[in-house]
C-alpha cells in the first residue's frame, strides 16, 4: 500500500490538466448517470437509496475535474480524491463503483469533447492506476475495524 505522500509524489508526475470546453457539467453528468444506471452491476456498487446522491456526485465530478486546470496541485489532487472516496464509500458506495464510473467519465469526455478528453486523461488513469493503493486509505471504519 501506496502512503499518501508517495501518492501525491506520483501525481505530481502527470501533465497539468488542460483546459478545454467539455459541455456542461449536467449534462456530461447526465450522460455519465445513464451508462452508470445501465450497468449490470449497479446494485452492488452503488445501493438503491443512494442514486440520487450518485447523479449530484456526477455534476460535482465534472466540476471539479474541470476545475483542475487552474487550480491543479498534485496535493490537493489525492487529498480530494482520498476525501470523496472516502464519502462516498462511507454512504455503501462500493470500491468498484470508481472502476466503472471513471471508465465511463472518460468515454463520456471523448464523445463529448476529445480535447477535453485529452486534457484531462492522464488525471483519470492515475486515479484508475491507483484504485488499489486508494483502497485501504478510503475504507469505511467498519471496514478498517474488521480488517485489524
Amino acid at each position: 500500500m501506496k502512503r499518501i505522500t508517495e501518492l501525491v509524489e506520483s501525481a505530481a508526475a502527470l501533465p497539468r490538466p488542460a483546459a478545454a470546453p467539455a459541455g456542461s457539467p449536467e449534462s456530461l453528468a447526465d450522460a455519465l448517470t445513464a451508462r452508470m444506471l445501465a450497468e449490470p452491476a449497479i446494485d452492488r456498487l452503488v445501493p438503491k437509496d443512494k442514486r440520487e446522491m450518485m447523479q449530484t456526485n456526477h455534476v460535482n465530478h465534472f466540476r471539479y475535474m474541470d476545475s483542475l486546470a487552474g487550480i491543479y496541485s498534485p496535493d490537493s489532487f489525492v487529498q480530494t480524491v482520498v476525501w470523496a472516496m472516502s464519502a462516498y464509500r462511507a454512504h455503501g458506495f462500493a470500491i468498484g463503483y470508481w472502476d466503472r464510473m471513471l471508465r465511463h467519465c472518460l468515454d463520456v469526455l471523448k464523445e463529448n469533447s476529445p480535447a477535453a478528453h485529452d486534457g484531462i486523461a492522464a488525471q483519470y488513469r492515475w486515479i484508475l492506476e491507483h484504485l488499489g493503493d486508494l483502497e485501504p486509505l478510503t475504507a469505511p471504519e467498519s471496514e478498517k475495524e474488521n480488517a485489524v
